[in-house]
């Protein structure tokens, strides 16, 4: 009974997960679609208008999928940093993690997430004591849901050990960035092997 219960939880979260990526697949779709020739209809289309296309549609088309509308916010203000415009990236998720009922739909790790993202826009512009507690409180949510040896940890840490040292706080920096390596390095035991 155990056993039939714990497959069927499973098999409910794959089927969410894959319903998120089918939804974040068309909706990149949708936004690529307006580069194509009969969309454009002769104009230049460049990578920056279809990021602020796609965000004005994810405003409007996906307020009710707080999950899918967090990843695809996400993406496309890692593609604002790509371009160098932070400010644009940042403009996007302190206008949408700013409403309180979206802060508190999405998942605690996403939330998490965010901060990262959000932190590491500000860190790329320079503004490192705006980066740092946003990099503190992403890692402290991640070790509360993860441990201290997942990935996601250790790259918070990374970036909030990187920050550290951008901000002229050597010794803070390197124990955090010393902890990075015993939580990546291979066990004793690995080593033997």
């Amino acid at each position: 009974l155990g056993f039939s219960i714990a497959m069927g939880v499973l098999a409910r979260r794959a089927n969410i997960e894959q319903q998120k990526a089918q939804r974040e697949a068309e909706f990149l779709a949708g936004m690529f679609k307006a580069a194509s020739p009969e969309e454009a209809r002769g104009h230049e289309i460049t990578a920056r208008d279809l990021l602020d296309r796609g965000a004005q549609r994810i405003e409007k088309e996906l307020a009710s999928e707080p999950q899918v509308r967090t990843s695809l916010l996400m993406s496309i203000a890692e593609a604002y940093s790509d371009l160098g415009a932070y400010d644009q990236g940042l403009d996007l998720l302190k206008k949408t993690f700013s409403h309180n009922n979206w802060a508190r739909s999405i998942t605690p790790l996403d939330r998490a997430s965010v901060l990262e993202v959000m932190g590491t826009l500000h860190r790329l512009k320079g503004d490192y004591k705006t980066a740092d507690p946003l990099f503190r409180q992403a890692l402290s949510i991640r070790q509360k849901y993860l441990g201290n040896s997942d990935t996601g940890v250790v790259e918070s840490l990374t970036n909030l050990g990187e920050c550290l040292y951008l901000e002229g706080l050597d010794g803070e920096s390197e124990s955090l960035l010393r902890n990075c390596l015993l939580y990546t390095s291979p066990s004793p035991r690995d080593r033997q092997k």
